[in-house]
């Protein structure tokens, strides 16, 4: 499963660092976060460094705090020395780093664009899964319909893909189950929302 770390400044990113650590997890990721998974008596920062090796990708929740801060700026730039992937969330309006602007950003600050901010980074999170390359099915299927428990995706063209580990089913429906709660507060940004669903669905079909 992946792996994610959250990196959020205490001041003011951490209701929202908790928020999505929920719904991620709700999704089925794995997600680290320094509150309750810190041990007593141990280096934080050597803590923080083997965190950060053991994960895929780190969510930068970028705040006014955040961008403010020293040891946030040093976890950001430490996982991207690793070789892992770097996300920035925006959470509240500030002046982000050139190296951090460079890169693409999911608005998470307003709370209409919320949904299709969580929908997409979703979406980029599944890309950062093995994939293996589909194969087509005869006849027509549904657009997203799991069979029995044997591992059988059918997505959009009735392309047929085996996923291994026995969790098929259940990786499926809690990305899907938990952004669709989600679907009518999208409002304006729903065909976007529907898109990155369907992004979604297909990657997942393709997982090793």
């Amino acid at each position: 499963m992946l792996n994610i770390f959250l990196s959020y400044a205490h001041a003011d990113g951490a209701t929202a660092g908790e928020s999505l650590r929920q719904e991620l997890t709700q999704m089925g990721f794995t997600v680290w976060q320094d509150a309750g998974q810190m041990r007593g008596g141990q280096a934080w920062r050597q803590q923080l460094y083997t965190a950060l090796q053991g994960v895929d990708a780190l969510l930068a929740l970028l705040t006014p705090g955040y961008v403010t801060s020293t040891m946030c700026t040093w976890e950001w730039q430490t996982a991207a020395l690793l070789g892992k992937r770097v996300i920035p969330l925006l959470i509240a309006p500030c002046d982000i780093p050139d190296e951090l602007a460079r890169l693409h950003y999911h608005n998470l600050s307003e709370l209409e664009r919320y949904p299709l901010g969580l929908a997409t980074l979703a979406r980029d999170l599944i890309e950062l899964l093995p994939v293996a390359p589909p194969q087509p099915a005869a006849g027509a299927g549904a657009k997203y319909s799991i069979v029995g428990n044997r591992n059988t995706i059918i997505g959009e063209g009735a392309t047929v893909i085996r996923v291994s580990g026995g969790n098929a089913n259940a990786l499926l429906q809690n990305i899907l189950s938990t952004l669709a709660q989600l679907r009518a507060g999208a409002g304006l940004h729903q065909a976007e929302f529907d898109a990155a669903l369907r992004e979604i669905s297909a990657r997942l079909g393709a997982l090793k």
